[in-house]
């Protein structure tokens, strides 16, 4: 693995406030403008029974039933990376992270590209003890991060089991109970088995490798056995917002960001966002995602309360457990506005998401065509990613507004293609299935038939699939992004 992969990422929502140098005079004049308008409740939509960021519900073999007279042809797995440490840090980070002591990253050297290793090497990120006076803590940076094994946002050994089970679950259904996949992997078969793809940050690659260990475990696979892992480059990266290549992303969530409703809804949390800036003691003139937005809040609670970590505190005033869910449900309603409710939600969509739409039909329109039963095409594709990647195509397929949650740590949407089987000498049609941490995906209608959803995930026909899909995608996504 490559250590400089293990960079952290901004979620999509901070981006104009990090990057937009007028941000803070926009928003100080559209807060006195709105200043006379009813404030909107927004703290009334009630976690659902059973809902936790920390831990994602994994599909069960005996509850899950085949689509009726038909046959499974094809997966496409995306995955959110499992239980991490915090990305952004405060003050006084006095929280010990000793959690990230099981590794799988290691580096394989074979001369002469023999079979056998001749050395292996791992990765363990390496922190320094905090200088123990006040005099050497001017010395080095120590003192701004926690002590332990865990590196910033990196995925820690819970979120590795929780992978490694989540694998497990995964292997019951598709290898045990449906045959579908090979019980055993090895050289000759990986091809029309699996192909993985993770980002180029460190846990994303983590999970990928736990997953791994989980579906195929070592009495499952052949000596040798070589798995690829492949990434894309950041700068042509599908599965997050790419703000590189698109820069037209920053102005519509500048616009999402400048709307009545959103300016409300902040107005309404500013009395409790302006408490925890205090406890965390960050520097809201110098970083302004700690004002106009609740994710990097929810971002420093959240881990800790998965982890039963000890909450910030400033002298006397401490955060706590309510905090901490009063962060996370902001955060939800963030990720349901900007990424579906918003009246610019749709565009936002286009540019965010479009192309990885355009590789899941790619994906699945050559399974369709592939009539040649020598040309291997995997049966499972593993998408190793983030949450931002799973929140972008929720949006998409317009999720209910229990499925556009925040998604927790290890969550699991499976897009499944199935071949109806012709009768009555009708040639034989497809069909799409959406399991989402273990549930069909419930979607909303389109704006024109709100009340009726889209497409039915128990079976959706893939014909109306790909044309929803088709609305969605650029036919010139760099032309698109042009400002």
């Amino acid at each position: 693995m490559n250590p400089k992969s293990a960079f952290t990422t901004l979620p999509i929502y901070l981006l104009f406030f990090t990057t937009c140098t007028n941000g803070f005079s926009i928003y100080n004049a559209l807060f006195k403008a709105q200043s006379n308008l009813k404030s909107l409740i927004y703290q009334n939509h009630p976690i659902p029974e059973g809902y936790t960021y920390c831990q994602a519900e994994y599909p069960i073999a005996d509850n899950y039933k085949k689509v009726p007279n038909s046959e499974l042809l094809h997966v496409q797995l995306f995955l959110r990376h499992g239980d991490r440490t915090p990305e952004n840090l405060i003050k006084n980070e006095l929280v010990d992270w000793n959690d990230c002591k099981q590794s799988y990253d290691h580096i394989q050297l074979r001369p002469n590209n023999s079979e056998q290793t001749d050395i292996t090497f791992q990765l363990i990120p390496q922190l320094p003890a905090k200088s123990s006076t006040n005099t050497d803590s001017k010395k080095d940076f120590s003192s701004k991060l926690w002590t332990g094994s865990c590196s910033v946002g990196q995925l820690t050994d819970l979120g590795k089991q929780q992978h490694i089970q989540l694998g497990k679950a995964i292997r019951e259904l598709y290898v045990e109970k449906l045959n579908f996949l090979d019980s055993e992997l090895s050289s000759a078969n990986i091809e029309r088995n699996i192909n993985v793809r993770t980002s180029q940050i460190w846990r994303t690659q983590n999970t990928a490798e736990s997953f791994l260990n989980g579906l195929y475990p070592s009495i499952n696979r052949k000596n040798q056995t070589n798995i690829p892992m492949n990434y894309y480059p950041i700068q042509i990266e599908t599965m997050l917002s790419n703000t590189i290549m698109c820069p037209k992303i920053k102005l519509i969530l500048q616009k999402i960001a400048l709307s009545r409703d959103y300016i409300n809804y902040l107005k309404s949390t500013r009395k409790e966002m302006a408490k925890l800036n205090h406890i965390f003691g960050v520097n809201t003139n110098a970083d302004s995602k700690w004002l106009y937005s609740w994710i990097s809040h929810m971002d420093v609670l959240q881990p800790r309360l998965c982890n039963n970590k000890p909450y910030p505190c400033n002298l006397d005033l401490c955060a706590s457990k309510q905090d901490a869910k009063f962060a996370l449900n902001n955060a939800n309603f963030e990720t349901k506005y900007i990424k579906r409710d918003s009246i610019y939600s749709d565009m936002l969509t286009r540019l965010t998401a479009g192309p990885l739409l355009n590789e899941i039909l790619v994906g699945f329109n050559k399974v369709i065509g592939n009539k040649d039963k020598n040309n291997q095409i995997p049966k499972l594709s593993i998408f190793s990613a983030h949450d931002e990647t799973l929140t972008n195509l929720l949006g998409a397929f317009k999720a209910n507004d229990e499925g556009i949650l925040w998604p927790p740590y290890a969550s699991n949407l499976a897009i499944e293609l199935w071949k109806q089987n012709p009768s009555n000498g009708q040639s034989a049609s497809h069909s799409i299935r959406i399991l989402y941490n273990g549930k069909t995906l419930q979607v909303l209608g389109t704006k024109n038939e709100t009340n009726k959803p889209w497409c039915d995930f128990n079976s959706c026909d893939y014909s109306n699939f790909e044309k929803y899909l088709t609305t969605i995608i650029p036919d010139d996504i760099i032309k698109e992004c042009e400002i």
